[in-house]
């Protein structure tokens, strides 16, 4: 009896392990994409689906005698996004590459640019789903 009640709760801590470790790796990809300025919108949803070629967009100034404090590129291809390049001094926002998913988004916090998901493909109205 002893035997059986370790084997049940060995696999109720490894299905449960595992059901975790799923939940924390899966990604639902994001429908489109909203960039943020100091708090204010300064584009309208981009539908990542809709993209049939990479481009760019670029926020504030490139010009260094133009007075702005900080510029952001961030380039846009069909499912995902990424910030380009950015003269932020740390950088941390062009290193993290290639974002296609909505549970983490690009920050700039320097240049106080947000990159935001919302939406997801195939999954229209679903928060969640409970068992």
């Amino acid at each position: 009896m002893r035997s059986n009640r370790f084997w049940l709760i060995l696999l109720g801590g490894i299905v449960t392990g595992s059901a975790v470790i799923a939940m924390l790796l899966w990604q639902v990809p994001a429908s489109s994409v909203r960039i943020f300025k100091n708090g204010m919108m300064i584009t309208d949803a981009v539908n990542l689906y809709a993209v049939t070629e990479p481009y760019k967009i670029v926020i504030g100034e490139l010009a260094e005698t133009s007075g702005i404090e900080g510029f952001n590129i961030v380039e846009v291809d069909y499912k995902r996004v990424r910030m380009l390049e950015a003269n932020c001094p740390d950088g941390i926002c062009t290193r993290q590459g290639w974002v296609s998913s909505g549970l983490v988004p690009i920050v700039c916090l320097p240049n106080r640019v947000v990159v935001a998901f919302e939406g997801s493909s195939g999954n229209e109205g679903v928060d969640a789903v409970v068992g």
